[in-house]
């Protein structure tokens, strides 16, 4: 539900934004993680701006100095006060500090909080604030692979290319998993009509790719081994109830698919067309 809305508050930004929906933004956060008083900030060639993108709640001018922004920084990892590695004497004035960066390094922003309930300062809840961060700095500040990706394939919409990268990333510990589907058609009417059929009923999160008129990609995000087993089953009752065939392949569609891994998405969409010989 997060990554559908953070999908929405991006979809019709650019890249000339720095921070692109940043007071749509930091109310989401709040409501998904508990944030009470936080500030979103933008970079630009390394330096934080003195002024908020946006805040939530009354905060204080921006502590350029604070121990835990700057450990967040270094590292490029989000900081927080309950770390083991952290200065037991650290006395600054946030609970947890967060850069927003897009996977091909580039610091966008920061998030800095200075207040949240304290069962709140978990792994759970903070991984989730990352995740969320992650998602949207790949999402509107695209880097170099999503650029190599598209001019591979010129076709490929920018979402696709975007969410890729970001879910590749995600992919990481296991966080989000993430399915390619390609189904590839004769020239059969059925066959067509079907792949008209599947494109239309995507979920909310999937994303459609029309390669050419007899070749789909669909990208299924929270998508693991028993949910495309689910899926694959649900289509093949559906080919049974509307046109009486037991499989894809004997309506003429060939299926292939794979599960994302953590390599770059560029070679792992190429993998899946070379096995479908596309």
């Amino acid at each position: 539900d997060a990554l559908v809305r953070l999908r929405d508050l991006t979809l019709d930004e650019s890249d000339r934004v720095r921070l692109p929906a940043a007071d749509d933004l930091i109310h989401m956060l709040a409501e998904y993680c508990q944030l009470q008083r936080a500030a979103l900030y933008r970079v630009v060639d390394g330096h934080i701006d003195d002024e908020p993108a946006a805040q939530l709640g009354e905060m204080r001018p921006l502590e350029r100095n604070n121990a835990l922004l700057q450990h967040a920084l270094e590292n490029q990892l989000l900081a927080h006060v309950q770390q083991h590695d952290h200065d037991s004497n650290y006395h600054g004035q946030y609970l947890v500090a967060a850069p927003i960066i897009n996977s091909g390094g580039a610091l966008i922003g920061v998030m800095v909080i200075e207040r949240l309930p304290f069962l709140s300062i978990n792994y759970e809840n903070l991984q989730l604030l990352s995740v969320l961060l992650n998602f949207y700095a790949d999402v509107v500040h695209a880097g170099d692979e999503v650029d190599d990706m598209l001019d591979r394939w010129p076709t490929m919409p920018f979402r696709i290319a975007s969410e890729l990268a970001a879910l590749v990333r995600l992919r990481e510990g296991g966080r989000v998993d993430t399915s390619l589907t390609l189904f590839v058609a004769d020239d059969s009417e059925q066959a067509g009509l079907i792949l008209d059929a599947l494109a239309r009923g995507l979920r909310s999160l999937d994303l459609a790719w029309w390669l050419n008129d007899n070749v789909l990609m669909i990208m299924m995000p929270m998508t693991g081994e028993s949910s495309l087993e689910g899926f694959v089953l649900r289509t093949e009752k559906w080919l049974a109830d509307e046109y009486a065939f037991m499989s894809l392949r004997q309506a003429g569609v060939q299926f292939y698919y794979r599960h994302l891994d953590q390599r770059e998405a560029m070679e792992q969409v190429a993998e899946l067309l070379e096995a479908a010989g596309v």
